[in-house]
């Protein structure tokens, strides 16, 4: 249907001034499933697909939320660290103590006055404040590393996000211009449109859907408003060097004997400069009133036949008995 196209196409251009890769959820489910667009079908299929996916994408949001998630634990993760990088420090202090207190209880052994039980104590204490002193920052260490796989995990994601997100675009975004392409390439196949307003006169074709091959005339576009008037001959290649701009030409139009109405002067415009089936085409200016040197003024129409006789020299009728 020819109206559905139209609409459609009307609809691409609209959204087309704001189209930056980006595509409006709003505007894009306004495109119903009824739309009769023939050949057109598969490329409008293909272009309601990538905007579904698109749309999809961004609505689900999983890239994002899993990228949420882990800046959650790493926060998380943060404060764990700080905690203990705390506890490192308290256990050094600790540590401290239990070396003050080894140390004293080592000068005690020394003078006999601590049995050596008590000093085997003293320093299995000692070495137990120390184990857990290392668990403290192997822990510690542990949670940096940690966090360093929780901050490219994120990295990775957020480059997956964008690339995800390009790839949906440039899917969205080749349908939107294949489709604008398509409507295009319909438009030149089956749809006449004219240069020019005015009155369409059909010569061949008589109701509506009958068939027209290509290439055949279908109608004539009469101007509402007079343009210059133009006409088109056809020159025979042979003697047609003397022909050239600027030179007069007289018409004769079938549709007015030139014995009765006379003959309409004109000017040449154009000469083709390479030949068509051993003819070349010229063009001939008119005035707007055709007047003929009989004093008629000829009713202009469309497609008016005739012949042109060009001048291509002015000479006295004696020369041109004598000439070859």
């Amino acid at each position: 249907k020819f109206e559905h196209v139209k609409w459609l196409q009307t609809e691409l251009q609209l959204q087309k001034p704001m189209q930056n890769g980006a595509i409006d959820a709003q505007w894009f489910n306004q495109f119903p499933d009824s739309l009769q667009l023939g050949n057109l079908q598969s490329g409008f299929a293909s272009f309601i697909k990538a905007g579904q996916e698109y749309i999809r994408f961004k609505q689900l949001n999983v890239l994002d939320k899993k990228i949420a998630a882990l800046q959650q634990k790493k926060v998380q993760l943060q404060k764990f660290i700080e905690i203990n990088k705390n506890q490192v420090f308290l256990k050094q202090l600790d540590n401290q103590l239990s070396k003050n207190q080894f140390i004293r209880d080592s000068q005690l052994f020394c003078k006999q006055i601590i049995s050596l039980a008590d000093y085997e104590k003293a320093r299995k204490e000692l070495l137990q404040q120390a184990m857990n002193l290392e668990n403290l920052r192997s822990l510690e260490v542990n949670s940096r590393m940690q966090m360093q796989d929780l901050v490219q995990q994120i990295a990775d994601l957020q480059l997956e996000n964008i690339k995800q997100e390009q790839q949906f675009r440039n899917q969205w975004t080749e349908g939107f211009q294949n489709l604008e392409s398509l409507i295009e390439e319909w438009y030149d196949t089956y749809v006449l449109i004219t240069p020019i307003e005015g009155i369409v006169a059909f010569n061949k074709v008589w109701s509506q859907n009958q068939f027209v091959q290509a290439g055949n005339e279908v109608f004539t576009v009469i101007p509402l408003h007079r343009t210059q008037i133009i006409g088109r001959v056809t020159l025979p290649a042979k003697r047609s060097g003397k022909v050239k701009p600027g030179q007069a030409a007289n018409l004769k139009f079938e549709s007015f004997p030139y014995q009765e109405f006379g003959m309409v002067t004109a000017c040449v415009s154009t000469v083709s400069l390479v030949p068509a089936d051993q003819k070349y085409f010229v063009e001939i200016n008119l005035s707007d009133t055709l007047v003929t040197n009989y004093g008629y003024i000829l009713p202009f129409t469309q497609k008016m036949l005739g012949t042109a006789e060009i001048i291509t020299e002015d000479m006295p009728l004696i020369i041109r008995l004598f000439n070859p």
